[in-house]
């Protein structure tokens, strides 16, 4: 089965499953003691034989996927690993309940090779690739229940119950790796913000760091000339989405070679522009100003602070060259635009 995840939505206009609406299987009459038996005897056979599924569910998912995941050998070699973990995951719950449900199978290789495609943009072949092995098993588990049995009424309801498992097993994994890489993304920008905000607090307090190790940490060119802004919304109506939003605009609207943006606040945003062509305030007003207010004001604000270098680098808050650095925050800009602090 699929091996990657996506954090985003499914297409708005594709009509929504019931399994992919509640996160279960349909639900279903009983199996009869007969059909239950065919259902076990044809998960044995994939987990005594996994060879002949495997081989054709590796190709489904592989033709499925982006090209990365089918050209590199190592990447190649982890799609494999997830997908054989997730049949006979799958395989292994349907002969346990026949009728049940199978959880989601969250594995290191399952999750290794998800991360990998997460970091690598290309998330969204999720649907993909999961589909693709799902109807590589479905193909299968039909081939194999005609072998099994010729009972007309065993046969419908043995094929009925692995059609909805392993449908009700995708739309499980699906929800539950989106979800597990939502929480990962999450986590890692919040600790991205508090090492960035940590590193610059120290720079702010004039501490002993070298410019080559900040500019490491932060992911920032300190050597380099920039302009500083701050960013904000009304406290009472704090929007980190919208002040990530407008961050992203300022590269752009200034032809910055660089943008370091440091959360000060559930309000408010610190932003640096390296070396920015365009560092005026009508400049970066424009970028901000494409972010609509709930009442069709601006929602975010923003104001550039005055150029300038760092003792030892062009390092915010970007005061004149020779002015030491004081132990307070940057100065920022008042919700009027006026400019606020030392």
């Amino acid at each position: 089965m699929a091996v990657v995840a996506d954090a985003g939505e499914p297409d708005a206009e594709e009509p929504l499953s019931p399994q992919a609406a509640t996160g279960k299987p349909d639900a279903a009459d009983p199996l009869s003691p007969q059909a239950a038996d065919l259902v076990r005897r044809i998960a044995r056979v994939i987990l005594d034989e996994p060879a002949g599924l495997m081989d054709q569910v590796q190709a489904a998912v592989s033709a499925a996927a982006d090209e990365p995941l089918r050209s590199e050998p190592t990447l190649a070699a982890e799609v494999a690993a997830s997908t054989q973990s997730n049949v006979l995951h799958w395989a292994a719950g349907i002969a346990r309940d026949p009728g049940g449900r199978v959880p989601a199978n969250l594995t290191p290789e399952v999750l290794g090779i998800a991360r990998e495609a997460f970091r690598r943009g290309i998330e969204q072949t999720v649907y993909t690739t999961y589909h693709a092995g799902q109807n590589a098993v479905q193909a299968y588990w039909m081939r194999t229940a005609f072998t099994l049995s010729a009972d007309p009424a065993v046969l419908r309801q043995a094929l009925e119950a692995g059609s909805r498992s392993v449908a009700g097993f995708v739309d499980e994994m699906v929800a539950a790796l989106s979800e597990q890489l939502r929480r990962e993304r999450a986590e890692l920008a919040r600790s991205s913000h508090a090492r960035r905000f940590e590193v610059v607090s120290l720079i702010l307090d004039n501490a002993p760091i070298t410019t080559g190790r900040a500019s490491t940490q932060l992911g920032y060119d300190l050597r380099r000339r920039h302009t500083a802004a701050v960013l904000w919304t009304d406290p009472r109506h704090p929007d980190q989405a919208a002040l990530a939003a407008a961050a992203e605009t300022l590269g752009p609207a200034t032809r910055a070679r660089q943008v370091l943006t440091v959360i000060a606040s559930s309000s408010s945003m610190w932003a640096w522009l390296a070396a920015a062509a365009d560092n005026g305030a009508a400049a970066i007003a424009a970028a901000t100003g494409a972010q609509p207010g709930r009442r069709g004001g601006r929602r975010v604000q923003a104001q550039p602070l005055r150029r300038g270098r760092h003792p030892a680098a062009d390092v915010p808050p970007a005061r004149p060259a020779g002015r030491p650095v004081r132990r307070r925050p940057a100065r920022r800009a008042g919700p009027a635009g006026r400019t606020a602090g030392p």
